[in-house]
């Protein structure tokens, strides 16, 4: 998913940035690009995706480094990409393909505290090294008025509904790269 800071200058033509390397369910939608991500373990591969990652233009925030740069790329006008569809050792429990699965709730709560457009994003791998970015309509909250912890669990259930039904859709365009659930015995 991106969160883009107003929906106001999603409607000023930009061409889309093609950052597959985010995952095949997230992209960039226009503007600069921040993305959260981990610090690859191989060090090759590590250093292989940095430099194609950065190649797109692509600025890095290491995903432990809080909300503050995340809030700075916002509030200056830039998107932000988070793959959703990873595993994480901590977060809600929030059902992914009908299963209970520890999930980030980060981009929802950015979007409340924010007002940026939390926006679904998917990225299609096409023949001939293209790509095709989706963007669908932003999502917002069910019930405004409901606590913002409950609407971030709303929103953020609603990005694993949709990535859950692209993945459905064509299976061999998801790359799972660490199991997505946890075993019983870690809950």
């Amino acid at each position: 998913s991106v969160l883009h800071p107003t929906i106001e200058s999603m409607s000023q033509p930009s061409p889309p940035a093609q950052v597959p390397t985010l995952s095949p369910a997230a992209g960039a939608f226009c503007g600069l690009l921040a993305a959260v991500g981990y610090a690859i373990a191989n060090a090759a591969l590590r250093e292989v995706m940095l430099e194609l990652r950065q190649s797109f233009g692509v600025k890095l925030i290491a995903s432990d480094a809080g909300a503050r740069p995340l809030i700075r790329e916002l509030t200056a006008g830039n998107s932000i990409g988070m793959a959703m569809d990873t595993r994480l050792d901590t977060g809600t429990l929030i059902p992914f393909f009908g299963r209970e699965a520890l999930t980030n709730t980060t981009a929802a709560r950015l979007a409340l505290r924010t007002g940026a457009a939390l926006l679904p994003i998917r990225g299609e791998r096409l023949p001939r090294g293209r790509f095709r970015i989706t963007v669908d309509d932003p999502l917002t909250p069910g019930d405004p008025h409901a606590l913002v912890d409950e609407q971030a669990v709303e929103l953020t259930a609603r990005i694993n509904e949709i990535f859950a039904a692209w993945i459905r859709q064509t299976p061999q365009q998801w790359i799972c790269l660490k199991r997505r659930w946890p075993k019983a015995h870690k809950l």
